[in-house]
């Protein structure tokens, strides 16, 4: 009798340790605060409008918005990626406590079925007219075998809602696993009209400076410079001559570098001003604009003004 409790008590109870699993609660709850932040920034991407703006150099229309919408595309690559990995975590608990569960409730139910067969024999052993009454008790302790069984496939029926929530789960992936792919297209759309727009902007830039040097030598404009984080193309102006930027040139430089910058103006405007040109015995030789031309000079010993005119309708003081 006392080794048949020990049976029951050990069926009752089985030696196994009950194993811990993994809590997804928290992966669940950042996935889906993760997938609506991403559609609601797919909605502002989607309500953001162009907005243009006349350039008052060029007269081009540019749109202002295409900073907020690659900053905005961004974010959505970013959010994308963290839902990848946290949904791959998410997949990889929630198949690891499956596999858990079930090694466990197979771990159960072979060691019951060796103690269930020998609660049988040990039974069959004592049932004698002399011990109905150990027998009764034995039909008790098994009826609480029964109630436990039940517990049993109470604890079956969970899994079946833990394997129902599973499949939910695959079902959700698969319609974030899509919006992601449409996010992708769009955002390879958006990429592709940014190279667009720099390709357009490029060329505007070539042809105004072919129109410009034309009527330059050793002078070059700087009208745009490019970011080199970003590649943009932003709006810059510096004159160069012979490379060199105009707040290190010499004196005599500076005086040919004014030069070849009115005559470009006078080539854009077809304006044949004068030009009055200061200290001109700090220049030897230069290539002079179709136009007249007023040089001073110091002369060493000249107590008066004297006044020269030459052949070429140039007049000297």
């Amino acid at each position: 009798e006392k080794e048949l409790a020990i049976l029951k008590e050990q069926y009752k109870n089985p030696q196994i340790e009950k194993p811990i699993l993994k809590d997804t609660t928290v992966l669940q709850k950042t996935r889906e605060e993760l997938l609506q932040e991403y559609k609601k920034i797919q909605e502002q991407i989607k309500n953001l409008k162009p907005q243009y703006i006349t350039c008052n150099k060029c007269g081009n229309k540019i749109d202002i918005t295409v900073k907020e919408k690659q900053f905005l595309l961004a974010k959505l690559q970013e959010i994308k990626e963290k839902g990848i990995k946290i949904t791959a975590e998410l997949k990889a608990a929630i198949e690891e406590n499956e596999k858990i569960k079930k090694e466990f409730e197979e771990k159960v139910n072979k060691y019951r079925k060796i103690f269930e067969i020998k609660i049988k024999e040990l039974e069959s052993a004592l049932n004698t007219e002399t011990n109905k009454e150990q027998i009764q008790q034995l039909m008790q302790q098994i009826e609480k075998l029964r109630f436990e069984e039940r517990e049993v496939i109470s604890h079956n029926e969970s899994v079946k809602a833990l394997l129902r929530q599973k499949e939910e789960a695959k079902k959700k992936l698969k319609e974030v696993e899509e919006d992601t792919k449409l996010a992708e297209q769009k955002i390879n759309e958006v990429k592709t009209l940014i190279e667009y727009a720099k390709a357009f902007n490029a060329k505007k830039l070539e042809l105004e400076a072919t129109e410009i040097n034309k009527y330059l030598n050793k002078v070059s404009l700087q009208l745009w410079k490019v970011v080199q984080s970003t590649g943009e193309i932003k709006d810059d102006f510096k004159i160069l001559y012979d490379g060199k930027e105009f707040n290190i040139l010499s004196y005599s430089e500076r005086i040919k570098a004014g030069l070849e910058i009115a005559n470009l103006i006078i080539g854009l405007t077809n304006m044949r001003f004068p030009i009055f040109i200061d200290n001109a015995e700090s220049i030897t030789t230069y290539t002079a604009p179709n136009t007249q031309i007023i040089e001073t000079r110091v002369k060493e010993g000249t107590t008066e003004l004297e006044i020269k005119t030459a052949e070429i309708n140039l007049l000297s003081i």
